[in-house]
């Protein structure tokens, strides 16, 4: 059986990860998967899920934000912000979720920091042109 090497790499933390036979992500055109000896190939993944198999028969599953793939030379390389890796589905699953939460949360305080800085500025506005009508 044939395999590869994956590198996962995140400014916390990199993994390289040997005798892998498989690979399945999703970017932006739908889901693909690589397996030992593919051709050159990059793209972008989305945020979600991904695994790759072993010949073991292990899969990990991996949690990521999205990342730049690239596949080169029999090895796969995966540069994102950060991943998770399990080989518990359920795990991963909350992990997403969980992530997906802060997320959520962070938009939404981005937003409410955004609606008062607009408020703010419309008040110095009206203070100031009222001002001038003096």
């Amino acid at each position: 059986m044939h395999t590869f090497e994956v590198h996962l790499y995140a400014p916390s933390h990199c993994e390289v990860i040997t005798n892998a036979i498989s690979f399945k992500g999703q970017d932006t055109s739908g889901s693909f998967g690589l397996m030992a000896h593919a051709e050159r190939f990059m793209t972008i993944l989305t945020y979600g899920l991904a695994y790759y198999k072993k010949d073991s028969g292990e899969t990990i599953y991996l949690a990521i934000p999205g990342g730049l793939l690239y596949f080169l030379d029999n090895q796969l390389h995966l540069s994102t912000t950060q991943f998770f890796s399990s080989p518990d589905y359920e795990t991963i699953g909350q992990v997403l979720e969980h992530e997906l939460n802060d997320e959520q949360e962070r938009i939404n305080d981005s937003q409410k920091s955004v609606r008062q800085l607009d408020q703010e500025i419309l008040r110095k506005l009206f203070q100031f042109n009222w001002g001038e009508a003096r």
